[in-house]
């Protein structure tokens, strides 16, 4: 493709764009942080990335001897496809996907959602497992389902219950970690899958790793890291809590335990107890659509 054709490209609702050289070829980058159309004046030929928005991280339900921390949330898809024809006046939509919120009447995150090219597809990240309230009342386990697995509810205290992490599809993605807990005043909730690699369980909680990338501006950057699980220590009826102590992987935006997933990077939110301040930081991370074209 000729040079000079950078400045017919026409692309609306991206956040930015970016021209950069890598080994001799010059390339430029389009980022859409937002839904918009991306249209061409010349027939072109691009490399595209696709990342999902990440799954919610669980809330555990509360009291010194039912309590349980929440898993942390699944990454979202992070899918790259090389060498699209983009054919000249064609408007391709460009959708990102939100990152999923805590739902307060079971306690358990919410999916992601899908990010699109035109037709192509990348899917969101599982939500974490967690409860309902006070007693623990159930949904322990992460069964919303998404591209990489949520992670588990964590160890429920007065059942002496360990519950699994929300499994990734056969054909691609990675499970999150089962809880995990000592037997007496101590819970963990597993971490979300990445889609680089799976969540650790609850004694870990790290979240799974995220996928590298460099369509941006030739360096590396990673995408789709799953959330890492809460914690909970309680005592003779008080309950302290570890506040982000445990981190999830920083490889791919996935937030640490009780913090949301970073924007644009398709991270799983952070697991938390129910007494953890601020529902809203365990949100996933939306996703993000990046455009590179080789111009030289």
């Amino acid at each position: 493709t000729d040079t000079a054709a950078s400045a017919s490209l026409i692309a609306s609702g991206h956040a930015s764009e970016n021209s950069y050289t890598v080994s001799s070829t010059d390339y430029t980058a389009y980022k859409f942080s937002q839904d918009g159309t991306f249209t061409v004046n010349t027939d072109v030929y691009a490399d595209i990335l696709i990342v999902g928005g990440g799954g919610a991280g669980g809330t555990g339900g509360n009291g010194a001897t039912s309590a349980t921390a929440g898993g942390g949330g699944g990454g979202g898809q992070v899918s790259t496809i090389m060498g699209v024809q983009l054919v000249e006046g064609t408007n391709y939509t460009v959708t990102i996907g939100s990152g999923g919120s805590y739902n307060s009447s079971v306690g358990h995150g919410s999916v992601g959602t899908s990010s699109f090219f035109n037709a192509y597809e990348a899917l969101g990240g599982g939500g974490g497992g967690g409860s309902s309230g006070t007693g623990g009342n159930n949904n322990y386990t992460s069964t919303v389902s998404g591209y990489n697995g949520g992670g588990g509810g964590a160890y429920q205290l007065s059942s002496r219950t360990l519950y699994a992490g929300g499994s990734g599809p056969t054909t691609g993605g990675y499970s999150g970690g089962s809880g995990a807990g000592n037997g007496a005043n101590r819970s963990y909730g597993g971490g979300g899958g990445g889609s680089g690699g799976a969540g650790a369980n609850g004694n870990t909680h790290t979240g799974g790793d995220g996928l590298v990338n460099d369509y941006w501006d030739g360096s590396d950057y990673y995408y789709g890291g799953g959330g890492g699980g809460g914690s909970l220590h309680s005592s003779n009826g008080d309950i302290t809590f570890n506040l982000g102590g445990i981190l999830s992987h920083n490889d791919g935006g996935g937030g640490s335990s009780g913090y949301s997933g970073l924007a644009n990077t398709g991270g799983g939110g952070g697991g938390t107890n129910l007494n953890q301040s601020g529902y809203a930081s365990l949100t996933g991370g939306s996703g993000v659509v990046i455009i590179r074209i080789n111009l030289t």
